[in-house]
């Protein structure tokens, strides 16, 4: 079993619990994710983004393509941690369908899977919310990374999902997913 604690270090804890002495500061410092938000904010601002916090209190960025599209990408503020490892998610959805409903047809799911071996950085997932099933193109980024190359993340995720959203226009797949 791991000591988080050395054998002073609890009894001064014990002691300070004992007197009630707080060891909480009169003010909290900002919350990490508040910090991050506002870092990132700043960079999308700078670079002419035209963003919002989504219900989930994560970035939705609209990410213009050209020839009249755009695309949404998302920013998660949360973070994923494995062993000493920070992520968080940068993503587009590039559809999404409603499993098991008539007259709607599911991407091959064999198909994402191949993609994913060409592709340089990123992959299909598949996130399902609500009734809804979204295929998503996601990159986990360090949680620490570059402002520069998150945005290059952002552009890259809007692209590729922008890409399979044409391909799959007039399919019977649903092409509307910039409302989700």
């Amino acid at each position: 079993m791991k000591t988080i604690f050395n054998g002073a270090a609890t009894a001064l804890l014990s002691v300070m619990l004992i007197a009630g002495i707080s060891t909480v500061q009169a003010q909290s410092p900002e919350p990490v994710q508040t910090k991050y938000m506002k870092k990132v904010s700043k960079a999308l601002e700078k670079a002419g983004y035209a963003f919002e916090v989504d219900g989930d209190g994560d970035l939705k960025i609209e990410v213009v393509i050209g020839q009249g599209r755009t695309q949404l990408a998302w920013i998660m503020l949360g973070e994923s941690v494995f062993g000493t490892i920070a992520v968080r998610d940068v993503y587009s959805i590039a559809w999404m369908t409603q499993p098991d409903s008539l007259g709607i047809k599911e991407p091959n799911a064999e198909g994402l899977l191949l993609m994913n071996e060409t592709t340089k950085i990123g992959a299909w997932s598949i996130l399902e919310k609500d009734g809804i099933r979204a295929y998503l193109y996601t990159i986990k980024a360090l949680a620490d990374i570059d402002l520069d190359i998150l945005l290059e993340y952002v552009e890259a995720v809007a692209i590729v999902g922008d890409f399979m959203e044409k391909e799959f226009e007039g399919t019977g797949l649903l092409p509307n997913v910039d409302v989700y």
